[in-house]
């Protein structure tokens, strides 16, 4: 038999007969938590816990107000937005056409190791010499500081941009590291909990640290060295060790520029994408954060977010003794109504209360919104262990249907619409905060800042609301999305990983000619 032409493809060395592909090794399940734990807690220092970094410790200090840096994050969203939309095309055609001989996927954890730790280091790191000229007398000096503070913001953002669009790519290990949906569900089950221990780190870091220094420069910068050793650590063991093990085609059977629009042709693939664009109505980190700074201190973010943290693990475990018996769609249609009602209810608690001009997040009184907020956090964990669930099956459909693994490329024209919704809403939160009242500090401590203001309560129920109400309406919307338009479920699921089976067998035996 003549040679293929894609003669740039080689065959995996780990592609092994499917009868034979159904175990994913301890060794793996710590290499994914470690890449993951790594990882979410660089993602959730740079991302959620920075919300409140500008303000108080990066441009607050050189006398720039709110208003203003929402102008420059106005800037900042619409660089990385477009260059984001770019990197999207590019890494989804770069994935997909290159395949070595591990696979396709987990080679670029290794390819961005260094740019991810060098950036995760200087995302915190504050030009000491650059503030003190933005204070300066001298209006041209201080404006040249400010610009060069301003720029070495858009410089790291933009960096982020692109190697993390690549480097992202290495989380679709979990999706192809086993042929098998019960241990795939259970990977993803690992990778869920992985996050959380990620997350929930970094925000333990910041509790712990500033139980023993007041210096929450020192502290950001620690822990972001802390995070970028320990993601180099788990994405260099995930690159190495995690095995691709649902196997690849030597050749592709339809162009990717087709591929693109094709899978619009789909109906559950319609559905799954109009899910995503409805999940940017939720910014529950990033609000969370904004609350946290001006009520417990940026540096104990963890006494705000103990009861939905605590609230989102009992929801894991219920959900995964639930998913045994409920499809995850089932529980994500559950999870609508669910987190509408327990936000209403958390939130009218905590209005009437400040409507007596009490803190709704001291004293004795705080028991209400603590029981509440876990209880609104119980939905959480049961629609995020759900939906790394129905993710699993999503991508199985794919492949289903165009008889190869799409990862790389599903999401690239309907990201697109995607970053346009989320640079929307990018581009609103600083006005959104700024409207409220919330405003930089300049002495470092937005706590002190803030509740000097008379109007304080108001825009902490400003916050809260934002916080709980954008997330119960995207799940609202998702649940609506299930019930009329995705119909992958019971028989038809059922149908589905047999026909995987014989597809893969199939694959397989070409492979081996």
């Amino acid at each position: 038999m003549s040679k293929p032409e894609n003669t740039a493809y080689v065959r995996p060395d780990n592609a092994l007969p499917p009868e034979q592909s159904r175990n994913v090794t301890m060794f793996e399940y710590i290499c994914l938590m470690l890449a993951r734990v790594g990882g979410m807690f660089g993602t959730t220092l740079t991302g959620t816990l920075a919300a409140a970094f500008l303000h108080e410790l990066y441009f607050g200090p050189a006398g720039v107000d709110s208003d203003r840096i929402a102008k420059i994050l106005a800037v900042q969203t619409t660089l990385t937005t477009v260059t984001g939309i770019i990197m999207g095309i590019i890494v989804g055609i770069v994935v997909q056409k290159w395949k070595s001989r591990w696979g396709r996927y987990r080679q670029w954890y290794i390819i961005c190791l260094v740019p991810i730790f060098v950036l995760t280091v200087l995302y915190f790191y504050v030009p000491g010499s650059w503030t003190a000229a933005a204070n300066s007398a001298d209006k041209a000096v201080a404006a040249e500081a400010l610009r060069k503070l301003t720029l070495f913001r858009y410089g790291i953002a933009l960096c982020q941009t692109v190697f993390n669009a690549f480097n992202n790519v290495g989380q679709n290990v979990a999706q192809v590291i086993s042929p098998n949906p019960k241990e795939k569900k259970t990977v993803a089950t690992v990778w869920q909990l992985s996050y959380y221990l990620g997350y929930g780190g970094a925000y333990l870091g910041t509790f712990v640290y500033g139980l023993f220094s007041s210096d929450k420069n020192k502290m950001y910068m620690t822990l972001a060295i802390v995070a970028a050793i320990v993601t180099a650590f788990g994405n260099l063991m995930c690159g190495l060790f995690c095995k691709e093990r649902i196997e690849l085609p030597k050749k592709e059977k339809v162009k990717i520029s087709k591929q693109l629009f094709q899978l619009f042709k789909y109906r559950n693939y319609r559905a799954y994408q109009y899910i995503s664009w409805a999940n940017n109505f939720a910014a529950l980190g990033k609000f969370s954060t904004y609350l946290a700074a001006i009520t417990v201190g940026s540096s104990k973010n963890l006494l705000l977010t103990i009861p939905t943290a605590a609230g989102t693990v009992v929801g894991n475990i219920i959900t995964a003794k639930l998913s045994k018996k409920y499809e995850p769609t089932k529980l994500l249609k559950f999870c609508g109504p669910y987190s509408m009602i327990s936000a209403l209810v958390l939130f009218l608690i905590c209005f009437a209360e400040a409507k007596m001009g009490i803190m709704f997040f001291k004293g004795w009184n705080s028991i209400f919104f603590y029981v509440f907020y876990f209880i609104f956090g119980l939905g959480i964990g049961v629609q995020e262990l759900s939906n790394s669930h129905f993710n699993v099956e999503y991508y199985d459909y794919l492949e289903w249907q165009t008889g190869d693994r799409m990862e790389a490329i599903q999401g690239v024209i309907p990201g697109w619409i995607n970053t346009g919704i989320n640079y929307l809403k990018e581009l609103a939160i600083p006005f959104l905060i700024a409207w409220v009242g919330y405003e930089s500090s300049a002495e470092g401590d937005l706590v002190k800042t803030m509740q000097a203001k008379p109007d304080y309560l108001n825009t902490c129920m400003w916050l809260l609301g934002f916080l709980l109400f954008g997330y119960a309406l995207s799940n609202m919307i998702k649940a609506i999305i299930l019930k009329t338009l995705y119909n992958v479920e019971g028989e038809t699921k059922e149908q589905m990983y047999k026909d995987l089976e014989q597809i893969r067998a199939e694959r397989h035996k070409e492979n081996m000619e």
